[in-house]
């Protein structure tokens, strides 16, 4: 099987190491075929009957709701999340690690699946959303964010541990006028700076902005990862 996988890119167009995630293995250590995906939005839509169809149907099912100032609410299901698009509900899930993403969503009023993947590190969200409704917007491509140099005595100040939940950390090390992140089960990733304690990752879109005390000290980080921000303590 491993063969037959096919080798993540970072946003660099570089090969990149797969990423195993032993803690979670839904959060991102799965594998699977467009084959397979394609069978699993047919059992979702009720188009192939299943022995879990009541199980993948109760998933889909409205949960909660988050209201969000100045933009549309979060309407999520077990594990699904229904967003509207024009007119159309549509049912999603994306996901990715390193030099992978994909998207999976359903059209239940037009009865329409569609997987997508790509072994790069862009998203294919709006790909997805296209499909299933013409008229959504496709997205422009950003160009390549631009490194900057930060000198050594900058560089030493970030180095520590950052604690983002008790199960999670993200070790900060320096090599001359090199800054590397390790988080917790996952290879060390070289970090590049876009200016003064900002900075992004090539390997996937994401990026970590440092923050500091009154004083100037640097005392944790925030990261930026699928459109979610997580905060961390500096706690060595």
């Amino acid at each position: 099987m491993k063969s037959r996988l096919a080798v993540g890119h970072d946003a660099t167009g570089k090969a990149t190491p797969n990423w195993d995630l032993p803690t979670f293995a839904g959060a991102g250590a799965l594998r699977s075929t467009p084959f397979d995906m394609a069978k699993f939005l047919s059992a979702n839509l009720g188009i192939t009957k299943s022995k879990i169809g009541g199980s993948l149907a109760a998933a889909q099912k409205l949960a909660r709701i988050y209201e969000r100032k100045d933009r549309p609410p979060v309407r999520l299901g077990f594990n699904w999340i229904t967003s509207k698009s024009d007119d159309i509900d549509i049912q999603w899930h994306n996901g990715g690690t390193g030099g992978y993403r994909t998207f999976a969503g359903m059209d239940h009023k037009n009865v329409k699946g569609v997987f997508v993947a790509t072994n790069g590190s862009a998203s294919v969200d709006d790909i997805g959303f296209y499909i299933l409704n013409n008229k959504a917007k496709l997205r422009v491509i950003e160009g390549p964010k631009k490194a900057i140099s930060l000198s050594e005595e900058i560089l030493e100040k970030y180095v520590g541990e950052y604690k983002l939940s008790a199960a999670f950390s993200i070790v900060v090390t320096r090599q001359g006028n090199r800054l590397f992140a390790q988080a917790t089960k996952q290879p060390r990733f070289e970090l590049f700076a876009e200016k003064e304690d900002e900075f992004f990752y090539k390997v996937v879109k994401a990026s970590v902005s440092f923050t500091r005390d009154e004083s100037g000290a640097v005392i944790g980080l925030v990261l930026r990862l699928g459109g979610a921000d997580t905060h961390g303590k500096k706690i060595k």
